[in-house]
């Protein structure tokens, strides 16, 4: 079958086929939307679809189908009664989807432009793209395309096609010059008689159609045929398409095609190449405009099509990007609005949500903050209540809330010491208080605090809550005596702070301590804890004993009682602390025991690993500007990493300087025995004393007088031997020692064995000067302090010096020669033995 002529076409087929087919064509009612015949139908009042009297009716689910369509224009509302938006509609003699294009076009200003895209979408596309020459075609028609909008694309072209006619030469030319560009001469007179029609439509409807001046002049539009028409004669590439309207506009453009083409969006998919839509749709975009994509490295997260049709997939046609906001702003009544998480928001003073906003199952919003008093203004003050007001977390200019902040602090503390949580009250009673006060429609801070200054005139008192209000029981066995809020030791006056919760690292007592004073601390202090604890710590150790000894201890109670009342501690009544705190806590249940029970207890009995951690004390060490270093609760192990480090500190600390270094010789003052001073109500102890550097003196502050005390007197030997000079080295010259005992030294000492006799002269020399000038007499070190007795000590013991020196020598010798004795029996014992 073939038509070659003019005439009757006539199509031959097998009469099988003819049997087959259907008698008659499907009726178009039954084959397309229903929303423009409802629309008309409610318009011109024929009651409702379902009753009418067609000759063939159509299917409910098709009726359905065109409610939901005319619903999502606006047309109808949720009871399918027409709105004044249907009316409007209703007047235009074109799909509903394209008037609700040309009505919001009109609103937004951009009703020419939209004319023009409305009449593309309502004819075939104009351009061809024949099978055999789709690069060419591709190529010519590449001038127009709008990277991320084809309705931009339509008006790309029909500014040049309407400049093109207005210079056309003759009808013919105008037809050869759109053949050279893939363009059908019949489709576009047929888009120009369709925009003439609904231009016609608008303007007698009292819309403006030219609002604004064109888009292009016509000097432009001139340019651009000149340049289209050069590729037909001259065989020369197209130029550049005219520019399209300012973003602002297009922008305008796109949100009125989209209240037309509301159910036709869709966000780009995590993974893969397809979009997402409403109803769980799922779509892609043709090969050709993926790869154009792909080459102008373009992508289009959120777009809507101007159709999607089903091949071997469902494919989007005439796409554009749009901003996902717009669809909030076209169609907010077919969104979809959840809210999560509603929290109080300090900063803001209000409870906030999130907000998940949804286009038929489309996420277009995934999370937006918005206030929940508005949505949900109960829920939003029990919120206010419970997480703003209970917890302090309100920045309110009301007294109330310290006041109410300040008795919870104590009642935990009170919780914290008794190491219990029965006392202050739960949160569902703390906010029954504020649920008593606070009116119904208080649901963030700005309402609150209007309120509250009206309410506070007349009752100043009304929202401060009493102790009583806030314990669930009395605790009046939680004396300051029991828990003190500091350590009192001898120089100092320690913080302790309390904490009840298993597992944490601070749980039990922390006592903070400066790395300055960590050394002067006896650590036997802090294994008593505080008194309130010391029952439980002692009751403990002694369940820590093996059972032949703890069956000895039973009712366990009674033998902890006695422990107490054995200690004169009852209950660390009164400022002062008993000596007995002053030594280890094992070692005062041991006296006990065997003083009120009658037998020992071996050291190793004790098994401490078994006592909870609350039982050990937690020590805190902070430097000068009371910033945390360490924190651990075996102490000994503190003192020892930070050992160096509390002398160092105490000297930056202390504003006299004592310390000097590069001595020669007493040319300072008297050097105190002790120092000290006090920073914040803590009492720092420094022992000055002289160091012997080797070649000189030098005075340094210790922060433990036994360090000190040693220290010194080797300083001052050293400084004795730098004023006798002249004396030591006589004493170096006369003091000869036999090659046995420089033998026997140096194997005490391997360090020494190629230099003993030298080795040996210094250290007799260094003891001969201690014992002359230090020891003389059993004179005390530390009572040498002043440059006048130090140069009494030279004087006398300038006589003596050699004779001690001597007298060393020969006990040295003495004592060289009698351990060869020893070492040459032992080995001949040995030998014999074996």
């Amino acid at each position: 079958c073939g038509r070659v002529e003019a005439g009757i076409a006539v199509r031959l087929y097998g009469e099988d086929d003819f049997q087959a087919r259907p008698e008659f064509t499907t009726p178009e009612i039954l084959r397309t939307s229903l929303a423009d015949v409802i629309l008309r139908m409610k318009s011109l009042g024929l009651g409702d679809v379902q009753d009418f009297p067609f000759v063939e009716p159509p299917f409910p689910k098709m009726i359905e189908d065109g409610y939901r369509r005319l619903y999502e224009l606006g047309a109808v509302d949720a009871k399918k009664e027409l709105t004044p938006l249907g009316w409007t509609l209703s007047k235009f003699p074109v799909d509903p989807a394209i008037a609700r294009m040309l009505v919001a076009g009109g609103v937004e200003g951009v009703l020419e432009e939209v004319l023009v895209i409305a009449a593309a979408l309502s004819v075939q596309d104009p351009r061809n793209r024949p099978h055999d020459k789709q690069q060419q075609a591709d190529l010519a028609h590449e001038r127009f395309v709008h990277p991320q909008s084809a309705f931009l694309t339509f008006l790309n072209l029909w500014n040049f096609l309407e400049d093109a006619w207005k210079h056309k030469k003759s009808n013919r030319k105008f037809d050869e010059q759109l053949h050279a560009l893939f363009l059908s001469p019949l489709r576009v007179r047929e888009w120009r008689d369709v925009h003439a029609q609904l231009s016609e439509v608008c303007a007698s409807s009292g819309m403006r159609v030219h609002a604004r001046e064109p888009a292009l002049s016509s000097a432009a539009g001139r340019s651009a045929a000149r340049e289209t028409a050069a590729p037909a004669q001259k065989g020369r590439p197209p130029a550049a398409a005219p520019a399209l309207p300012d973003a602002a506009r297009s922008d305008a453009i796109h949100r009125a095609l989209l209240t037309g083409l509301i159910g036709n969006v869709g966000s780009k998919a995590v993974e893969g190449d397809h979009y997402l839509g409403p109803r769980g749709m799922t779509f892609y975009l043709p090969r050709a405009q993926q790869q154009h994509a792909a080459q102008k490295k373009e992508r289009l997260k959120w777009l809507m099509a101007a159709e999607l049709t089903e091949t071997t997939r469902v494919y989007a046609r005439h796409v554009a990007a749009i901003d996902p906001a717009w669809i909030e702003s076209v169609a907010p009544h077919l969104l979809t609005r959840s809210h999560f998480d509603p929290h109080w928001e300090r900063k803001s003073g209000q409870v906030v949500a999130f907000e998940q906003v949804s286009l038929y199952g489309l996420i277009v919003n995934p999370k937006r903050r918005v206030h929940y008093g508005a949505i949900n203004p109960a829920e939003a003050r029990e919120i206010f209540i419970r997480q703003g007001l209970a917890t302090g977390e309100v920045d309110t200019r009301g007294e109330f809330l310290r006041h109410n902040q300040k008795l919870i602090g104590e009642i935990e503390d009170i919780e914290a010491k008794a190491r219990r949580q029965d006392i202050l009250v739960d949160e569902n009673d703390l906010f029954a208080l504020y649920d008593a006060v606070v009116p119904a429609d208080v649901v963030n801070l700005a309402g609150f605090e209007k309120w509250r200054k009206e309410f506070e005139r007349t009752n100043p008192s009304g929202l401060k809550f009493t102790a009583q209000q806030l314990m669930r029981r009395g605790a009046g066995e939680i004396t300051q005596e029991l828990f003190p809020r500091q350590l009192r030791l001898a120089s100092a006056e320690l913080p302790l702070t309390y904490r009840f919760e298993p597992g944490h690292p601070m749980d039990g007592v922390t006592v903070t301590v400066p790395v300055a004073v960590l050394n002067q601390i006896n650590a036997a202090r802090f294994e008593w804890l505080v008194p309130g604890l010391l029952r439980e710590k002692a009751g403990a150790l002694m369940k820590s004993l093996p059972q032949r000894l703890r069956s000895q201890l039973v009712p366990l109670p009674e033998t902890v009682s006695a422990f107490i009342e054995f200690l004169g501690f009852e209950g660390g009544r009164g400022n002062a602390e008993p000596p007995a705190l002053q030594r280890p806590l094992i070692e005062a249940l041991a006296a006990f025991l065997r003083r009120h029970k009658g037998f020992e207890v071996p050291a190793d009995a004790w098994d401490v690993a078994r006592l909870a951690p609350h039982l050990f004390m937690n020590v805190r060490v902070v430097d000068e500007d009371r910033q945390e270093l360490a924190m651990s609760r075996d102490f000994a192990a503190l003192q020892e990493q930070f050992a160096d480090r509390t002398q160092t500190v105490f000297s930056t600390l202390h504003r006299n300087r004592l310390e000097r270094e590069h001595i020669l010789a007493w040319d300072f003052g008297e050097l105190p025995v002790s120092i000290n001073f006090e920073r914040e109500r803590i009492r720092y102890d420094g022992f000055p004393a002289l160091v012997d550097c080797g070649v000189d003196v030098a005075i340094r502050i210790f922060d433990r007088a036994d360090v000190a005390r040693d220290a010194h007197r080797q300083g001052l030997v050293r400084l004795a031997l730098l004023a006798l000079h002249e004396q030591a080295r006589f004493v170096e010259r006369t003091l000869k020692f036999s090659p046995v005992a420089a033998f026997q030294y140096a194997l005490f000492f391997p360090e020494a064995k190629n230099h003993a006799q030298d080795v040996l002269r210094h250290e007799v020399i260094h003891a001969a000067f201690a014992a002359a000038f230090v020891d003389r007499d059993g004179a005390e070190a530390q009572s040498m302090r002043d440059g006048t007795a130090f140069a009494r000590a030279l004087a006398a013991g300038k006589p003596v010096l050699m004779a001690q020196a001597d007298a060393i020598a020969r006990a040295m010798e003495d004592s060289l020669a009698a351990v060869a004795e020893v070492r040459r029996r032992l080995a001949e014992k040995f030998i014999s033995t074996w």
